[in-house]
């Protein structure tokens, strides 16, 4: 569940506001979302691979409705431009390049 929390969270806060994070615990102090610790902590201690109970699932999938509602609509809202200019396709491509040649270019 962390992960699904993960990608919602960042994609709402990437298409709301331009910015780029992936860490859960920062992204909760956004969002606030209070069964975000738990899980967390019960990652922590090593119980990730748990079982969700029927009751647990219907939550989970109701909040992963809920959030991928709120995604769909920040999309239609963003500031963030529908195709990328061509600079930032020239500058993702750089990037992409130096990253394979190890950090060389």
């Amino acid at each position: 569940m962390l992960y699904v929390y993960r990608v919602l969270l960042t994609g709402l806060r990437l298409v709301r506001t331009g910015m780029l994070e992936a860490n859960l615990n920062h992204l909760n102090e956004e969002f606030r979302l209070p069964y975000i610790p738990e899980l967390v902590a019960k990652k922590v201690e090593g119980c990730e691979k748990q079982t969700l109970g029927a009751d647990d699932f219907a939550f989970h999938e109701a909040e992963f409705s809920r959030l991928m509602s709120l995604l769909e609509m920040a999309q239609e809202a963003s500031p963030l431009p529908e195709v990328p200019s061509e600079s930032t396709r020239a500058a993702l491509n750089e990037f992409v390049v130096r990253v394979r040649l190890g950090g060389r270019l």
